[in-house]
């Protein structure tokens, strides 16, 4: 952590990084157009599951999709986080 619990640096033991970081006081959150967070998941099963979780919990996730990235298909939803962030989760399949 840094400054007034507005920096905040994660690292996991297999090499993973994640920064956060909160606007300055009075300044709103703002993300380029496509900005959203990812998180691959081992198995398409899983995707499925962790939607079903999330509408469950009163959330409204998108429906599950099957996706072609390059040769790659993938099994992938989007929702949106408080605050407006868009949040991926997704499962290769090749």
């Amino acid at each position: 952590m840094r400054g007034k619990d507005a920096f905040a640096v994660l690292r996991g033991i297999d090499g993973f990084i994640l920064n956060l970081m909160k606007p300055g006081k009075g300044e709103p959150a703002s993300y380029p157009d496509g900005f959203h967070v990812g998180f691959f998941v081992g198995k398409p099963e899983f995707v499925h599951a962790k939607r079903a979780g999330l509408a469950d919990a009163g959330l409204q996730p998108g429906e599950v999709q099957q996706l072609m990235r390059g040769r790659i298909q993938s099994t992938t939803f989007y929702c949106h986080a408080p605050g407006g962030v868009l949040v991926e989760v997704s499962a290769s399949e090749g």
